[in-house]
């Protein structure tokens, strides 16, 4: 709720595009995790696509839904 999470994926951004000159960055994010969710929309990623992704974890699926940050010069 402070901007920590904001705070934090844009630094990593910036580090990714610096340091390894990546043109875009794509992460998957738990489907019902909202508050990341809000968060990378906050700092610029888009959902890819409408398909759903899952992670098996002890036992159980878990959704997943892909998501890209692109660098300014490379929207």
């Amino acid at each position: 709720g402070k901007g920590l999470g904001e705070r934090f994926v844009k630094e990593l951004l910036t580090v990714v595009k610096q340091r390894l000159k990546r043109k875009a960055v794509d992460l998957f994010v738990l489907s019902d995790n909202y508050p990341a969710i809000r968060c990378y929309r906050k700092v610029g990623f888009e959902f890819l696509d409408d398909y759903e992704y899952s992670l098996e974890f002890q036992g159980k699926r878990h959704p997943l839904r892909k998501m890209r940050y692109r660098f300014e010069d490379q929207k």
